[in-house]
C-alpha cells in the first residue's frame, strides 16, 4: 500500500494500478529508506497474503 494508501500490484502477466514488475533486484530496506520518499517495511507472510486477498481478485 502506498503512503497515498492506494495499491497495485504486478504478476508476470498482468498488472494493477501504477505497479510494474522491475527488471533490477529490490534494493534493501535501508537503501530503500534512505530517500525520504520511502517509508518501507518489513512485513509477515500472513499479513502479504491478507492484503493481497483483499485486493487481488482471484478466480476460485
Amino acid at each position: 500500500m502506498f503512503m497515498n494508501n492506494t495499491v497495485g500490484y504486478a504478476e508476470e502477466n498482468q498488472s494493477y494500478g501504477e505497479t510494474r514488475l522491475g527488471k533490477c533486484p529490490v534494493p534493501s530496506l535501508e537503501d530503500i529508506n534512505s530517500d525520504t520518499e520511502f517509508k518501507a517495511k518489513s512485513i509477515t507472510k500472513e499479513e502479504f497474503f491478507a492484503i493481497w486477498d483483499k485486493y487481488v481478485p482471484f478466480q476460485k
